[in-house]
């Protein structure tokens, strides 16, 4: 229990007060310890007085922390401000700073958000994140990305405006901060009451067709390309690999996310000339992507997203995970489970035969 506390204070997870009242919790944790120290030795009236001054303690932070302890009834319930963001946010992503949405509940409210806490994802994604989304940070740190500082203490929001060019590229529209949050220079803030919605002018679309491409000799270098203040990703893409036919368009280039799940992404896409459909969801290759109904083919595009070459016209684009390990494990364990079976079965026919022979030989 000692360990999982002090685990807990050190790694300061999110709480609905800011992360500097984590620390308050420190004298609740110790006024506990008393107490149960006061009850092993069997002084019961010291024991109520270390509760009386543990239940002091939690009020005094509920009053007095900014925006009180969370409400432990619904962690889920809708307010005003998930409220405008469902509303408006569609496929676009969010990225919430300081404490104000705990870290990946986005997601359980219907909502993309930027941030994570998992060490399972692909490594270029960590690359990308930790180059480009990131101040610098140890390799421990870079096991999660939770909207806010852990090594200088200043509000994560100031992080977000210094690399606002890397986030508009992932696709945030949304940066959900402290209401207390001074104004952010470059930002539209769009709503204003529990916490501070501001919107994002500069969002790169989630799903854009460009007719300009970087070759880039690695994806290292591909790395370092994005990290251009001069590339402009709207209308140029950075590839690897073999080169992708494209010509100038005459008119604008469309497209649309029409419907999105977890192994399964449709974007309709119109253009008058060749280019390249690029979707800024990780690239892996246990991806597939058909075109119109027929095969096409996907590849890395600006380091660690998703490219797809279309030719001229109306399409319609599916992305499509089938993970080949999870094909092999399937067929694996139906291999199992018949061998399973036949030995089962096996047991069985012998087992019946040595019956009838001993019942003959009676």
């Amino acid at each position: 229990l000692l360990a999982i506390a002090l685990g807990e204070l050190w790694f300061a997870m999110p709480r609905a007060y800011p992360v500097s009242w984590t620390a308050a919790t420190v004298v609740i944790f110790v006024l506990s310890l008393a107490t149960a120290w006061s009850l092993l030795r069997d002084y019961w009236r010291l024991a109520a007085g270390f509760v009386g001054a543990a239940a002091l303690s939690l009020m005094a932070v509920d009053l007095l922390a900014p925006r009180g302890l969370p409400d432990r009834g619904d962690a889920y319930a809708e307010t005003p401000g998930i409220a405008f963001l469902r509303a408006h946010l569609g496929y676009d992503r969010i990225m919430a700073t300081d404490g104000v949405l705990p870290s990946n509940a986005a997601s359980a409210m219907g909502l993309m958000d930027l941030r994570y806490i998992y060490a399972l994802a692909p490594e270029q994604l960590h690359a990308f994140e930790s180059e480009l989304l990131s101040p610098p940070r140890s390799p421990y740190h870079q096991l999660w990305s939770i909207g806010m500082n852990e090594t200088k203490g200043q509000p994560f929001a100031a992080e977000v405006l210094r690399r606002l060019r890397a986030y508009s590229l992932v696709g945030m529209r949304y940066l959900v901060v402290p209401c207390e949050t001074p104004p952010l220079p470059g930002l539209t803030k769009v709503y204003d009451g529990e916490v501070a919605i501001y919107e994002n002018p500069g969002q790169v679309p989630r799903a854009r067709i460009v007719h300009q491409a970087i070759y880039a000799a690695s994806l290292r270098a591909a790395l370092g390309h994005m990290g251009d203040p001069a590339l402009d990703p709207k209308t140029t893409a950075v590839l690897v690999g073999r080169p992708v036919t494209m010509s100038v368009p005459t008119s604008p280039s469309h497209a649309v996310i029409t419907s999105y799940a977890p192994s399964r992404v449709e974007v309709d896409a119109a253009l008058d000339s060749a280019g390249v459909l690029v979707l800024t969801d990780v690239y892996d290759p246990d991806w597939s992507v058909s075109i119109d109904k027929q095969p096409g083919r996907i590849f890395p595009a600006d380091f660690t997203f998703r490219g797809v070459a279309l030719p001229a016209g109306h399409h319609r684009v599916v992305f499509t995970y089938n993970p080949a390990v999870f094909t092999k494990g399937l067929f694996a364990a139906a291999a199992a489970l018949l061998i399973c079976l036949a030995l089962c079965l096996a047991d069985f026919l012998l087992r019946r035969a040595g019956a009838v022979k001993l019942e003959a030989g009676v």
